[in-house]
């Protein structure tokens, strides 16, 4: 993940390490800025500095209501049929289908390289073009560099690829909208999306559920983890920076 400056609190977490984005000034987004514990929905969340502010809005964005509607109406069905999907696992394989995960291209549109290759139709474009339609495509090499600058989270699954933080963004909308609607009740307060640094250059984001036991469960589909915090001791440092956080309360 690209870098930034630095508070003088230098945890791991990134929404407490980093207090100067432009992100979070409300007045100027229209949005409030996500914090893990907080509505989803509606909000806007940035990593780091210089990264893309990803907007998370159900009403707004048919890309990312398409994929909820059509995913949760395949999942019944899987359930019907008496397949033993869980649904938390079932989104996060289907972000894993839809968004391959190739930074040079999620990177490339935070600089413009990315927009000013596809102006030129070249090779990129037709790789992408296997992955987006047309639309899309033509539509993306119009925009601005994305540092610093809002995008739809649903867009990357317009486009089929996202790293680490956009498969979490989607994955968190996504099972905060079907808990909060009673789609589920094996998992209770929403969902909780997370990121730390394990070091200073090496970020992650993931996304964490509370389960109706009070276990948490880590879905991570960039480091294909999905399981009880408490055993993911091989993938990554999960609890660094969330020592003392409580599920749900935001500021903890």
């Amino acid at each position: 993940m690209d870098g930034g400056s630095y508070s003088p609190d230098q945890s791991p977490r990134y929404t407490v390490r980093y207090q100067d984005q432009e992100a979070r000034k409300t007045e100027v987004m229209g949005r409030p800025f996500y914090r893990a514990g907080e509505k989803i929905d509606g909000s806007v969340i940035q990593h780091c500095p210089g990264g893309e502010i990803m907007v998370t809005d159900f009403g707004k964005d048919t890309f990312l209501r398409d994929f909820y509607e059509q995913t949760l109406a395949d999942f019944k069905k899987a359930q019907a049929e008496g397949k033993g999907y869980s649904l938390p696992l079932y989104f996060y394989q289907a972000i894993q289908a839809r968004e391959t995960p190739d930074k040079p291209i999620v990177d490339g549109l935070i600089t413009g390289e990315v927009q000013d290759t596809l102006k030129k139709k070249t090779g990129l474009y037709q790789r992408m073009l296997q992955r987006s339609n047309n639309q899309i495509l033509e539509q993306t090499a119009q925009l601005p560099p994305l540092k610093n600058e809002k995008f739809s989270v649903g867009n990357y699954l317009a486009l089929g690829y996202g790293v680490c933080r956009q498969q979490a963004v989607t994955l968190g909308a996504c099972m905060e909208r079907a808990i909060n609607e009673g789609q589920t009740t094996d998992w209770v307060k929403g969902a909780e999306i997370r990121a730390n640094l394990a070091n200073p250059t090496d970020g992650h984001a993931w996304v964490a559920l509370l389960n109706k036991n009070g276990v948490t469960y880590i879905y991570d589909p960039a480091q294909n983890y999905p399981g009880p915090e408490d055993l993911a001791t091989s993938h990554w440092p999960y609890r660094k920076g969330y020592e003392n956080h409580k599920f749900g309360e935001p500021g903890t």
